[in-house]
This record gives structure tokens, C-alpha cells and sequence, in this order.
């Protein structure tokens, strides 16, 4: 795709002529007020909850007691609208604006405050009911005087039901995170908000279904290698945030809440229980009390950690985060099946209540792990991508050298500092010891936990030698995770020749040049060219293949670049390559407009042509020439001008030379691509364009227009001279095709506003790149040859990875671009973000 020529560009907008940033962004907040009534409502009324509470707020709590037994028959609409304390409304308007905003953009304001406030009512009035029947139930009487008022109950409805309205991938991935988010919170918080939650979800989901009234679908859906990726990642990530978000939280109450007494430093239920009566883990319990702090508390959550240390690395399918997640569970199964063989196990309440937590202890803490390793087994192969061996050596010799050092260290200097104990330890007790350091405290008891320092360095480093050891080991993990192996960037002459013997649309031979790597079938009969940057595989253009085996093309490319752990993306593709991938699920968006030409039908006569047939005249009149030629056969004098030129133009910009899809002086060199110079009577270069050849079916069928670039002395109309020229040489080659490329981010003003959020940062960042590239501009100018249009589209298989396609693309584009250069191009689309 070309750059703007100078007589395209527009000029500069006058400092004084420049909205205030203030003004920008009191229009963005009127236009997301506007957008968004409903949550703007919510957020400021929480607000106002928040700051303005009182004693009032306990008469507007539900419960089976306030709102049966006390006859307080508002609070179950009360309880969805004011906070039980600032800390929930606080919660409710970090969390609730933005899910309001999402419920808003997919069904109208009516239904959505029918499942705020009706359906938030209606959730709480049910969870009263059921509270008041359980407390019924013999020990657990205390159930119903527990009350709660949270307004993100009726939020989670009211957006669980505007998801049924949502695209398809949209109301999966919404109904995803909001499902595992309640159920989380529920498992291991276990409060009565929490459970409420959860109840909502499934209600707001049954009323969105109802709503959409969409036909059940009979086929079971498989997913692609990315979705089980995500899935099975994010329910790896929420057994170690749920734990740990319970700790945070005081430990919760939920049926796994029992589980967090293996990780907690000190647990209170078993120091009662050793108060009455000795237990085997009494020694080791008045260790942890004594010895607790931040560095224990660090070293108890170390599976926990793990395990999202883990999710990370599957999430990019990499078989070492498959090998530490089996692990961490089989440690924790293994921890907890042997707490339970040594009497280790506390559980709270007594009859009824006891029995219940026993049995919910025993799922959390044994079925739970082994449940997650029987998935893992069985989705092995999704996690194929494979570090190299040479990482895997060196992190295995760099945990190995850690570990030594820190128990050195540890046996050393407890030695030396023995007298901080409470009772001096032998050498071999010492040594023992020195390897407990690294396990976290109360996975399982331990022998030997009786003798122990007090004070002083000693207890330092006996609380923090493990935690040293384990972020070292989480380092590790994560530079291993991104040490993996990949295939040799393959030589373009295969694809060169498969370009000049199949269709790759009038963008195929983009895929020759340097930089890109290339994906073959098996039978080498199809390709695709793709960029890879930053984990992201960016196809160029269409698939390099017959029309019959494009859509294996597509399929064969997305499984390679799923299989190395990276996300596939189609960039710059046609119509018939944009349909097959839609077919499959993604999405897309344009992000170009092409512009085409037939040479057989190209003329300068008439009304409609004497935009372009006037500067061309001029031309002609003083004396320019054009030169259709191949750079090989330039002259020595040309060759630096156009050097000259082209140098001329980049150092006018406030971002280096794009590449990419846009090529420069190293790919006018290629022998295959064409040149038309407009060369004065004096032998100067006044302009330069480049074309790369087009071929379908083993001929050449015509050129794509590349780099556009005159001199800074080179009279108005140059530009239209060279392409009006290339075109009538075309003609006379009988060329069927000229395509005069594709403006990037642009659009036709005639396809109407832009839908949605992501086209608005299209169109942001269209603006941002406008007075440094010129792109609409380009498009303008391309519309005086009265072209044909074809939109070319990026397409994507999941809208949330967009923020890493769309850094990919930054990079790809602009390669050389150093920090300075990112921070200017930031400030720009910044300022017209705001």
C-alpha cells in the first residue's frame, strides 16, 4: 500500500484552531452519558449511597428474619439498590458501571431496568425463601439471620439476561466470566451476597434466552484450540484466585472456604481444638503461631500462586504450564489425602452442619485437583507448544543452583544463629529443617516443627528463605514459557512461486518480501504469508492458493499458528477469504478501502476524466516522460534520486517508514516489480511509483500500485501523471487488473458511521495517523480515476485479543519505531481520544 504523495496531503491544523483537551473530553463524557443513561444513573446514585450512608441502611437489608420475621416487606427492592456499607458501593460502581455499559449496548433501556430492578427483586425475594427453609434445617438455625443488600445482584442479573441479546461470541464470553466470577464467589467467599449472585446469573441467563427467543441449537459445539485454551486456563486461574481472594477477604464461608486451613499460616479452629485436648498438628500450629508474618503468609499461597502462574502459560497452549498445573494439583491432592490419613482435618459446626462440611471438604480439597488433572490429561494436546531444549536445561539447572544456595544459606546461617532458638538444633534436625523451609506451612504437617528461633535474624530468615526460592522459580517459569520452539523462517522463493502459479489476490506478492515467514499444506500446492510479532500471526492478504483449496488454506494456516500458542489473524484479505472465515465463528472489520481499475476500459476523455487529464497534459506540455522500467535498469543517477527522494519524504515524518503492507526502496529492487518514473527534460526524477505484479492461474493479469513518492521541487499533477501513465501502459499490455492498493483504516464515506466501539478506535486511530501519513487524503485522491471498491477486512477469531493484534500491528508496521516514536503516536491518538 502506498504512501501519500505531497500534492495529497493535508495541512497541519493551526495550533489555535485546535479543540481544548477539557472541551474533548467533557463531549467524550456527554457522548458516554448519553450512550449510556442507565449506567451513568446507577454509577451516581451508588455514589451518592456511598458517601451519604447511615444507621437507615440496616432497615433496608433482606433476610429470611428482617424481611419474613420482621415484616420488612420492601428491603428485597431495597437490597438491589442500596449498599450494606461503602465498601459495596464502592464495589458496585467499579464493577457494576461497566457491566451496565455492556447490558446497554445490547438491549434496550426498558428491559434492562425490567432485570435491574424487577429481576434484582425477584432474586433476592427467592434466595429469602430458600434462606428461611434452610434455617430450618437442625444446625444451621443461624442461616436466617444473615441479611444482605449488594446492588450488583440485580447488575449481574440485568446483564446475565442483555447477553442472550449479545453476538454469539460476545454472550459466551460475557455469560463465561460473570458464571465462573459467581461461582467463585460463591465456593469460596460463601456469603449470602455471594449465593445470591450466583442465583442471579442463572436467572438473568433464563430470562435473556426467553427474550432472544433463538432456536435451541441440537449440535454440541467443540470449540476451537484457542477457546479450550481459555477455558480450561481460566478455570486453572480461579483455583488459585478464588483461595486467595478469600484470604484476602477474612477466609470465607463457602463449602471450599474449608480447604483455605491447609494454606492459612495460623488457623484458629485447629489452635481451639489443641487448646482441649493434643492433636498430632499441635507442635507444628504453635510453630506457625509464633513464627507467622508476611513471609510465611507469601510462602502458605505458593500452590495457589502456581496454579495462576500456570493458567497463564496454558492460556498460550505451552506444554510446560500443562506440566506445573498436573503438579500443583497432584501436590495438593496428595497434601490433602495425607491431612486427612493423620487427623489433621478441622472442620467447623457440629451434627448436621459438621458432616455437610466433612463431605464438601472432601470435594474441594480431593475431588476438585484430581478433577482438574483428568481434564488436563485429557486435553493434552492442546498444549503442544513446546519450549526449546536448551531453556528447559538451562531452567532446570538455574532452580537447581537456587534451591542449593538458598538451604545453604538457611543451614548456614541458623547454625551461626542458633541461639535465637528456643531449643539449639542438631546438625541432621538443622538439615531437615533446612528443606521444610521451601514448603509452604500447613500444606502438611510436618515432624519436627517443636524447635524454631524467636527473634532476630534467625526468624528473618527462616520466614523469607522460601519465598526468595519461589520467586525465583516463578521468573524462571515465565521466561520459560517464552523460550519455545518455532520453525525456520522459510525462503521466499517456494512462495514466489506458488504467487506466480495460483490466485493470491492483488496483495499476494506482499508476502515476498523480507520479514515474512510462510505456512505451507503438506502438499505444497497452497501458503500463506504471515508476520509474526509479539505471539500474534498476522496472515497477509489472501492465501496463496486455488480458489478450491482456499478454505483448506485457511483452516491448515489457523491450526499451525494454534498449535505454536499463537493467535491467528487475517489482515488485508478479500471478500471470499473474509465469508470462509466468518463461516468458522470470527469476526471481522474493515480496515482498508481498495481501489480498482481495468486498464481496457481506462480513458482521459470527457467530463469524468479531466481531473486526471489535465495534469497530465500539463505534464506532457513541459516537457515530463514516463519510464516503465524495472529497477536493474535504471541508471546509476536515477537510482540515487530515487534514494533521495525517498529519504526526503521519511525524515518529514514524526514516525519512521512504515513497512508491512507498505513497502519502500528495498522492495522497488525486487526484478519481478515494475517502475514508472516521471523524468524531466533534464533528467531529474520528479516522482516515482512502484508495482508489484498480480497473477491468477500461472499469468500475469495485471499490477498493484506500491510506493508513491515526487520530489519536494516536483510540480502539482506529477502523481496523477504516473498513475494515468501506468494505466495507459497496462492498456497497452493487455493487462485485465490495476489496483491502486488500499488506504489503511479507511472507508468509503458512503458506507455510513462506523458500528460500534472498535470501529471508533479505528477511526481514532485513522485520525491520528491522518497528519502523519495522509491516508484519507491518499483515499481522496485515488477517488479522481473513478475507481471500483473493494473493501479489504481484518479478521480476527476473538474479540479480546484485539488489544494484543492491535499492538502486533503497531509493531509491524512501524518496526525501526523507538520508544519516543510509540510515545508520540500515543500522544496523538490520545488527544483525539480524549
Amino acid at each position: 500500500m502506498p504512501q501519500v504523495p505531497a500534492s495529497a496531503e493535508t495541512l497541519p491544523v493551526p495550533a489555535g484552531d485546535r479543540p481544548r483537551p477539557a472541551g474533548e473530553t467533557a463531549a467524550a463524557l456527554r457522548r458516554m452519558i448519553f450512550a449510556s443513561p442507565l449506567a451513568t444513573i446507577f454509577g451516581v446514585w451508588m455514589l451518592l449511597a456511598t458517601v451519604f450512608h447511615g444507621p437507615w441502611r440496616a432497615l433496608m437489608a433482606a433476610g429470611a428474619d428482617a424481611t419474613l420475621s420482621q415484616l420488612r416487606w420492601w428491603t428485597p427492592l431495597t437490597a438491589v439498590v442500596v449498599p450494606d456499607s461503602a465498601i459495596t458501593g464502592t464495589v458496585a460502581v467499579i464493577i457494576g458501571v461497566p457491566l451496565l455499559i455492556f447490558a446497554e449496548r445490547h438491549l434496550r433501556e426498558s428491559r434492562l431496568l425490567i432485570a435491574l430492578a424487577g429481576g434484582g427483586t425477584a432474586v433476592v425475594l427467592l434466595g429469602v425463601f430458600i434462606q428461611a427453609g434452610i434455617a430450618r434445617i437442625p444446625d444451621f438455625s443461624h442461616v436466617g439471620t444473615v441479611s444482605v443488600a449488594d446492588p450488583l445482584i440485580g447488575v449481574i442479573c440485568a446483564v446475565s439476561a442483555a447477553a442472550g441479546a449479545a453476538p454469539t461470541l460476545w454472550r459466551r464470553r460475557s455469560r463465561l466470566i460473570i458464571g465462573l466470577g459467581a461461582v467463585a464467589a460463591a465456593l469460596y467467599a460463601g456469603d449470602l451476597s455471594s449465593w445470591l449472585s450466583l442465583l442471579a446469573f442463572l436467572v438473568g441467563t433464563i430470562v435473556g434466552e426467553l427474550w432472544a427467543a433463538r432456536t435451541p441449537q441440537t449440535t454440541w459445539w467443540r470449540g476451537s484450540q484457542h477457546e479450550r485454551r481459555t477455558l480450561i486456563a481460566g478455570a486453572v486461574a480461579v483455583l488459585g484466585i478464588g483461595p486467595i481472594a478469600a484470604l484476602v477477604n477474612g477466609g470465607g464461608r463457602g463449602p471450599l472456604s474449608v480447604v483455605l486451613g491447609a494454606y492459612s499460616d495460623f488457623d484458629q479452629r485447629i489452635s481451639a481444638r489443641c487448646a482441649s485436648h493434643y492433636l498430632p498438628i499441635c507442635d507444628h500450629q504453635n510453630m506457625l503461631f509464633v513464627t507467622r508474618g508476611l513471609g510465611p503468609a507469601l510462602l502458605a499461597i505458593v500452590p495457589l500462586i502456581l496454579l495462576v502462574v500456570a493458567a497463564i502459560g496454558l492460556l498460550a497452549g505451552r506444554r510446560s504450564a500443562w506440566v506445573l498445573a498436573i503438579g500443583t494439583n497432584g501436590v495438593l491432592f496428595l497434601a490433602a489425602f495425607g491431612s486427612a490419613l493423620a487427623g489433621s482435618v478441622v472442620v467447623a459446626g457440629e451434627g448436621t452442619q459438621q458432616f455437610l462440611e466433612a463431605v464438601l471438604w472432601g470435594i474441594g480439597a480431593l475431588a476438585l485437583p484430581a478433577a482438574t488433572i483428568l481434564v488436563l490429561v485429557l486435553t493434552r494436546s492442546v498444549f503442544s507448544v513446546r519450549s526449546t531444549r536448551a531453556a528447559v536445561h538451562r531452567f532446570a539447572l538455574a532452580v537447581t543452583i537456587c534451591f542449593a544456595s538458598f538451604a545453604v544459606v538457611f543451614f548456614v546461617g541458623e547454625w551461626v544463629l542458633r541461639g535465637s532458638w528456643n531449643q539449639a538444633p542438631t546438625s541432621g534436625e538443622l538439615l531437615g529443617d533446612a528443606l521444610r523451609r521451601f514448603l509452604p506451612p500447613g500444606l502438611v504437617p510436618l515432624p519436627g516443627g517443636s524447635r524454631f528461633p524467636h527473634h532476630g535474624p534467625g526468624l528473618f530468615l527462616w520466614q523469607w528463605v522460601g519465598v526468595a526460592f519461589w520467586a525465583v522459580f516463578v521468573s524462571a517459569v515465565l521466561r520459560l514459557f517464552a523460550r519455545t520452539r518455532t520453525e525456520q523462517v522459510a525462503s521466499s522463493d517456494p512462495y514466489r512461486t506458488l504467487v506466480a502459479t495460483t490466485d493470491a489476490g492483488t496483495l499476494g506478492w506482499l508476502g515476498t518480501w523480507e520479514g515474512a515467514r510462510h505456512w505451507f499444506s503438506d502438499d505444497g500446492a497452497a501458503a500463506v504469508a504471515y508476520r509474526l510479532q509479539g505471539g500474534v500471526a498476522i496472515a497477509i492478504s489472501d492465501p496463496a492458493a486455488d480458489e478450491a483449496r482456499r478454505e483448506d488454506a485457511v483452516r491448515g494456516f489457523i491450526e499451525f499458528a494454534s498449535a505454536h500458542g499463537w493467535i491467528p489473524v487475517f489482515y488485508s484479505v478479500h471478500d471470499d477469504t473474509r465469508k470462509i472465515l466468518e463461516s468458522l465463528g470470527w469476526s471481522s472489520m474493515p480496515v482498508a478501502e481498495e481501489t480498482v481499475l481495468h486498464p481496457g476500459t481506462f480513458t482521459l476523455a470527457g467530463k469524468a476524466g479531466e481531473k486526471v487529464r489535465h495534469p497530465v497534459t500539463r505534464m506532457r506540455r513541459e516537457g515530463v516522460a514516463p519510464l516503465w522500467t524495472t529497477w536493474a535498469a535504471l541508471s546509476r543517477s536515477h537510482t540515487r534520486q530515487i534514494r533521495e527522494i525517498s529519504e526526503h519524504w521519511a525524515s518529514e515524518k514524526a514516525l519512521p517508514e512504515m513497512g508491512f503492507t507498505l513497502g519502500s526502496v528495498p522492495e522497488m529492487q525486487d526484478p519481478a516489480v515494475r517502475l514508472m518514473l516521471a523524468v524531466a527534460a533534464d533528467d531529474t526524477v520528479l516522482g516515482v511509483t512502484s508495482w508489484v505484479p498480480v497473477h491468477r492461474g500461472g499469468a500475469l493479469v495485471g499490477w498493484t500500485l506500491d510506493v508513491m513518492r515526487r520530489a519536494p521541487e516536483s510540480p502539482n499533477g506529477v502523481m496523477e501523471f504516473l498513475i494515468a501513465s501506468a494505466a495507459l501502459q497496462m492498456q497497452q499490455d493487455g493487462a485485465e487488473i490495476l489496483s491502486l492498493s488500499g488506504a489503511p483504516l479507511v472507508q468509503q464515506e458512503e458506507t455510513g458511521p462506523r458500528r460500534g466501539s472498535i470501529d471508533g478506535l479505528l477511526a481514532s486511530l485513522s485520525a491520528a495517523l491522518e497528519p502523519l501519513y495522509g491516508f484519507a487524503s491518499l483515499f481522496r485522491f485515488k477517488k479522481k480515476f473513478r475507481p471500483e471498491y473493494a473493501t479489504l477486512s481484518m479478521v480476527y477469531p476473538d474479540p479480546v485479543e484485539l488489544p494484543a493484534i492491535g499492538y502486533a500491528l503497531v509493531r509491524t508496521y512501524l518496526p525501526t519505531a523507538s520508544g519516543r516514536h510509540l510515545v508520540e503516536f500515543a500522544r496523538g491518538l490520545f488527544e483525539r481520544r480524549s
